[in-house]
């Protein structure tokens, strides 16, 4: 899924849960989307989504009115958080539970890895993978200069580490995922700004996943 159909998605929900929160309007204009919408998601994109989101019918217009989600909108986003394994229930865990702002482990918080289970073996193919595209990509080699050798050097440590049999989760926090966050992060911003776009998506949808599958393997999700 591309980072477009991420951020329609999250438009979608946050506009859902407007329509849900006791005193909104049952409709608005568009604008008055920055008081719907997170800052994060007023983009120069936000526009164009809210006409695909009426186009696909999850949105209305009403004369006079504005913009208001339909029933086949509500009808939507709820069979997706229903679903445990769809795309919106995964960006919803990411927010509340932090693939983005994570709450750091206490120091002394220790983890048993089971190298032969299905979690311990999915996590470490998706962390290989993402860390091999990042190495190989060049779409932003001038803008990260030297932090590209300095993020891979901290998650290969940090990597390493995850062959013992047991593991301190603030010190796997700070060797793999918060490099993986700052790296999707720089990729996101790039993408809305327009600076790439072939591939970009790909690898931020890379990194994605092997953060959320690290959080589940390390108990912080």
């Amino acid at each position: 899924m591309s980072r477009y159909d991420d951020i329609k998605l999250e438009i979608l929900y946050a506009i859902y849960e407007d329509a849900f929160r006791e005193g909104s309007s049952a409709a608005f204009q568009i604008d008055q989307l920055h008081t719907i919408l997170p800052r994060k998601l007023i983009l120069g994109v936000t526009r164009a989504i809210i006409q695909d989101l009426r186009s696909e019918r999850y949105l209305d217009y009403l004369t006079n009115e504005g913009f208001a989600i339909t029933s086949t909108g509500i009808r939507f986003i709820e069979l997706e958080l229903e679903d445990q394994n769809s795309r919106l229930s995964e960006i919803v865990r990411e927010r509340d539970q932090g693939v983005v702002g994570t709450a750091i482990p206490a120091s002394d918080r220790r983890v048993n890895l089971d190298h032969n289970s299905d979690p311990y073996r999915e996590a470490i193919a998706a962390l290989d993978a993402a860390l091999q595209t990042f190495k190989e990509d060049r779409l932003l080699e001038n803008e990260w200069g030297p932090e590209k050798g300095a993020l891979i050097q901290t998650i290969e440590a940090g990597r390493e580490l995850l062959k013992q049999g047991e593991v301190q989760v603030a010190t796997m926090f700070a060797t793999i995922i918060a490099p993986l966050q700052v790296i999707r992060e720089k990729y996101e911003h790039a993408i809305v700004a327009g600076l790439v776009t072939a591939g970009a998506d790909q690898l931020v949808s890379s990194l994605g996943h092997a953060v959320t599958l690290l959080l589940r393997l390390f108990g912080m999700a």
